[in-house]
Order: C-alpha cells, then sequence, then structure tokens
C-alpha cells in the first residue's frame, strides 16, 4: 500500500500538482481514515478498524518521511513531533478501543490541514476539498472503500 501512494504522489507530482496540494491530500486521507474507523468501532468492525487506522498510519509515516528540517526549521520540528503523537495516539486508541481519541486527533488534523490550505496561494485556486468542507464529528466523512451508512427507514 505504501508503494500506492509514493506512486500516485510521483504522478501527481508529474502532472503539476505542487507539494502543498499533495500534503492537503494526505491530510483529507487521514481524516476520512479517522472517521471510518470511528464508525468502524462503533459497529464493533474490528477488521474495518483495523484497516482504515493502518491506512491512516501509512499516510502519517508517508508525511512524516517528506519532513525537510534543512528547509523546514522550527515547523518541520513541531510537523515531526505531531505526526509522532498522532501515531502513539492511533496505538492508543486501537488498544482501547476509543473513538474519542480519534475523533480529537481527527480535529487536530482537520485544524493543522486548514493551516495548511492558506499556506497554498492563491487560497481560491485550491478550496477545501468536498470531504474536508464537512468534517466533524455530526458530519464525519466516508473513507473512500467504505459504503456510505443506510439510509434505509429515515425521513426528515
Amino acid at each position: 500500500m505504501a508503494q500506492n501512494v509514493v506512486q500516485a504522489y510521483r504522478q501527481l507530482s508529474s502532472q503539476g500538482a505542487n507539494i502543498v496540494s499533495l500534503v492537503i491530500r494526505c491530510y483529507d486521507e487521514i481524516i476520512a481514515s479517522l472517521y471510518a474507523t470511528v464508525r468502524a468501532i462503533e459497529r464493533r468492525d474490528i477488521e474495518e478498524k483495523t484497516n482504515q487506522l493502518n491506512r491512516a498510519t501509512m499516510f502519517i509515516s508517508h508525511l512524516r518521511a517528506i519532513i525537510d528540517f534543512e528547509k523546514g526549521g522550527e515547523t518541520a520540528l513541531y510537523l515531526d513531533r505531531f505526526y509522532a503523537l498522532a501515531q502513539r495516539e492511533i496505538v492508543q486508541a486501537s488498544a482501547t478501543l476509543s473513538a474519542e481519541i480519534l475523533r480529537t486527533l481527527a480535529a487536530d488534523f482537520t485544524e493543522v490541514r486548514n493551516a495548511w490550505q492558506q499556506v497554498e496561494a492563491p487560497a481560491s485556486a485550491n478550496p477545501p476539498s468536498p470531504t474536508a468542507q464537512n468534517f466533524s464529528p455530526t458530519n464525519p466523512p466516508h473513507a473512500p472503500n467504505e459504503r456510505p451508512p443506510s439510509r434505509t427507514g429515515w425521513s426528515a
């Protein structure tokens, strides 16, 4: 799976996507996977929980691996600590089946994602992704390979 991320990164780079845009896409994937994990925990679907946490961890590891400490200064150190803490929180949430830890982590990633969004110029050239616009505990996004919840029996 890590090889797929590298291939996608190279393909998008060759198509003119800038690094900040790629980082934002990674954040979108992490956030979606964290919320998908919350739903899996609530359904007691351990296999899906594991798959989604592995997916989030893969993207976090990728982001951590591309940090440029020489050019990044204090920001690079902050991001490295943030990613390391996120990985520890994921392990703890997995072991304790804590949806709350994952919701908090998703909110933290959303906040940092929004900061990356502001770094990208011009801001209007890359508006928040549709999933990023809707990140919230009451309206979490769906992971790419996850079916949305059934609307059977729902009425307004």
